[in-house]
């Protein structure tokens, strides 16, 4: 057993015009795009991929596992020798670290973990996502217009981190001021609630109204750094935040006078991850990434996706 990296999200997707949820275009279009092949390129020597993407069973629940591989040329042009003395070399090895993932399709929440430091994180997972939605639409939707087919949907990607009260309490800790709170709302899959309703109420009067694909609140110079945070933990996975602040200590200017210091805390910052046991070979032990989740509270709370995934199970029982 090996102690790994694990990062908790909202797998937070949707799809064309009436923001349809994941369960209605799973099996059509969103495993065929991640089991298509396609790379995201980053450049001649970086590319991300999916692998082995499908829909499991484990007692009793149905998830969507697979892997993402990064597949990288690294370049190394100076070594150690057995003396330690540096010598020159002309190597370009093939790596392909690979993340993990897992996705609750009872209530979308997923996880995803990591080989080794060098694996996918959940930001490369996101944007893999896109790319490999947006080729595999683009290539078949060809083939269905000159069938005189339904074309696939356009998909919204806004998967977030599952945000701790741990992480947000330690990221707010030196923080003297919070001078602008950012919310960003975006189409959600089959979730309702957040902040008391009023995240719904912005999706319906707002958002959907003006016929836009994401909103943003945006609060400046809030005087109750507690408000801030109360209103953090109550969006309920439902939001993307960013926060612009002033911290306590000051930072110093060459000629020794002191400035404000500024910095900028990412959604990322304040979401959960955790260390979990499971074996090196994450990709053929998929049953113990699942024993790590079931007592994750944040991993099994209800939603009322869960009519839409009752529906799910029951077609793939024919």
């Amino acid at each position: 057993m090996e102690l790994k990296k694990m990062y908790l999200a909202n797998f937070n997707v949707t799809f064309g015009s009436k923001e349809e949820p994941l369960l209605t275009w799973l099996d059509e279009l969103v495993i065929p795009a991640m089991n298509s092949g396609y790379k995201r390129e980053v450049s001649e020597k970086l590319s991300y991929l999916f692998q082995n993407v499908q829909v499991a069973e484990y007692n009793n629940e149905l998830v969507l596992e697979g892997i993402i591989i990064k597949d990288k040329t690294v370049d190394i042009y100076n070594q150690l020798d057995e003396k330690s003395s540096l010598i020159d070399t002309d190597q370009h090895l093939n790596t392909a670290p690979y993340s993990a993932f897992m996705i609750f399709l009872k209530n979308h929440r997923m996880v995803l973990v990591k080989r080794q430091s060098e694996s996918p994180d959940l930001r490369s997972f996101s944007a893999t996502l896109i790319n490999s939605i947006k080729e595999y639409r683009r290539e078949q939707n060809k083939i269905r217009k000159e069938n005189g087919e339904t074309l696939l949907p356009y998909m919204i990607c806004g998967i977030k981190g599952i945000k701790s009260e741990a992480n947000i309490e330690e990221a707010l800790k030196d923080v003297k001021r919070v001078r602008k709170l950012t919310m960003k709302i975006l189409p959600q899959n089959n979730e309702v609630g957040g902040l008391y309703g009023i995240i719904d109420g912005l999706q319906n009067e707002v958002r959907k109204r003006s016929q836009s694909k994401a909103l943003r609140v945006v609060v400046t110079s809030p005087e109750s750094k507690k408000g801030v945070e109360d209103i953090i933990k109550s969006t309920e996975d439902l939001v993307e935040i960013s926060l612009d602040v002033e911290y306590e200590d000051e930072d110093l200017n060459f000629d020794g006078s002191k400035r404000k210091r500024m910095g900028k805390i990412k959604d990322s910052d304040i979401s959960q991850t955790m260390d979990i046991q499971v074996p090196d070979d994450l990709k053929e032990n998929k049953q113990e990434i699942y024993n790590s989740c079931t007592k994750i509270d944040s991993l099994h709370v209800e939603t009322t996706n869960i009519i839409d995934y009752q529906k799910y199970v029951e077609k793939h029982k024919l």
